[in-house]
């Protein structure tokens, strides 16, 4: 294994992202369509937070019972209030074993990956094991 090798080079670049005014139900499709476990959440082009899946799993499971359709849901459910705001970051000249350590010690799965400030990818802690197991 190369330990200088960025994580460039395993992030994956075509990203699927949200906004802070998505409703729970188009986020919900993002996960479900796209087999995607983390979301990256935009608000006028600059990265303010992140979701996972766990975290949409949370608001159902702390707000089920208290609504009885989709569209109420919709309206109780903020993308801000159940993202992880300000993510660690990396970019993407950032080494894969760095990314590794930084998974390991703070125990989340996804980093996004920003360059000058615009957001260019996302790594997560699968890419770097499938990385890591073909070395």
């Amino acid at each position: 294994m190369i330990k200088d090798t960025p994580v460039f080079y395993i992030m994956t670049k075509e990203l699927i992202i949200a906004t802070t005014g998505h409703k729970l139900s188009q986020i919900q499709k993002f996960f479900l369509e796209s087999g995607i476990q983390h979301l990256p959440v935009v608000d006028s082009g600059q990265l303010v937070g992140i979701l996972s899946g766990n975290d949409v799993f949370r608001f159902y499971a702390n707000n089920y019972s208290t609504f009885n359709t989709e569209e109420e849901l919709d309206r109780e459910f903020s993308c801000y209030a159940e993202m992880t705001k300000n993510p660690v970051t990396i970019n993407s000249r950032t080494p894969i074993m760095e990314a590794a350590q930084i998974f390991a010690e703070k125990g989340f799965h996804a980093l996004p990956v920003v360059d000058d400030g615009s957001l260019v990818g996302i790594v997560t802690s699968m890419d770097v094991i499938r990385y890591m197991s073909v070395q």
